[in-house]
């Protein structure tokens, strides 16, 4: 599927992008009447206010340019039966707040928003963006004494020039080439084909990123399965080995009682002592015969020498 798609793209006939006329795309449309109003920033560009907007950074002077080229390419790319639309993301800035009067003030809100190219089931991030260049000039003595005395010690003056250089760009691509600006023999307008390919091919590296991810979480989940696996196994002979020498330790506990008693024994006898039951002595042999075999691990049973057997 992914082949016949580039293919027919190579065989595809050039994305012509008009000198004139308006846009038809409701999305360039709707970001051009918000560019027509939006003011210039530090740069002297202007993007699109407001939510769902294409993400195009250009200067005034360059708008219709920029719309022209846009709307091109958005109804080249649903020709192709493929998507374009604007995802809104929304990042508190500051919470809401009372005043002292009794003022509330809402909480402040800054919106992004991302244009994208829906193929695959993958979401391509785009953009058209203007080159701004950094002006400088030294000052004169007056304006250096002035800064100064701002406590402004840099002797220099920096703006922003537009350049008229205008970028596509894939914002969201690991491939080697991920934008294409205008040239001295060729502008954007020229390689919008070859932007669309470049598409393609963000698509499907995105699409294997995730098959890498997923492959490397499934990975990861087996290795910590194992090693839970290792621990267990490691817990359970720690605790074969703990039953073992409390085994131990109570069969040589239960031996030295019973030698004991054998001692006792032979010692009444010794001294014509009476051992039967029912005797100070007898009695006492009886009952330490009893703490023997309750001490013995073997008493009427082996040990049990596998795993379960200790749970």
């Amino acid at each position: 599927m992914v082949g016949e798609i580039y293919e027919h793209e190579l065989s595809a006939a050039q994305v012509a992008v008009p000198n004139s006329g308006e846009p038809t795309h409701l999305l360039v449309i709707k970001a051009e009447k918000s560019l027509r109003k939006s003011k210039k920033d530090e740069r002297k560009l202007v993007r699109p206010n407001g939510k769902a907007r294409l993400n195009i950074w250009v200067a005034p002077e360059n708008v219709d340019r920029a719309i022209r080229i846009y709307d091109a390419l958005a109804n080249a790319i649903e020709q192709r039966g493929w998507k374009v639309g604007v995802e809104v993301h929304e990042k508190p800035v500051r919470d809401g707040w009372t005043g002292y009067d009794g003022t509330h003030y809402p909480p402040v809100v800054h919106v992004e928003n991302h244009t994208f190219v829906e193929l695959f089931g993958e979401r391509v991030r785009i953009a058209l963006t203007e080159k701004s260049a950094q002006k400088m000039r030294v000052l004169t003595e007056q304006e250096a004494k002035q800064k100064r005395f701002l406590y402004i010690g840099d002797p220099k003056e920096y703006w922003y020039e537009p350049t008229g250089v205008f970028t596509l760009r894939v914002l969201n691509s690991r491939l080697h080439r991920s934008a294409w600006t205008d040239g001295k023999t060729r502008t954007v307008e020229a390689v919008l084909n070859s932007f669309l390919r470049a598409i393609i091919d963000a698509a499907v590296d995105l699409s294997s990123s995730k098959l890498e991810a997923e492959t490397a979480r499934i990975r990861r989940e087996e290795e910590s399965r194992r090693e839970a696996q290792r621990q267990e196994l490691l817990r359970k002979e720690q605790v074969r080995v703990k039953r073992l020498e409390t085994d131990l330790q109570n069969w040589s506990a239960a031996n030295r009682i019973r030698d004991y008693i054998a001692a006792v024994k032979k010692a009444a006898g010794e001294i014509n002592v009476p051992t039967e039951a029912g005797t100070e002595v007898g009695d006492w042999i009886i009952w330490a015969t009893k703490v023997a075999e309750r001490q013995d691990p073997l008493t009427d049973k082996l040990p049990e020498y596998t795993i379960t057997g200790y749970w």
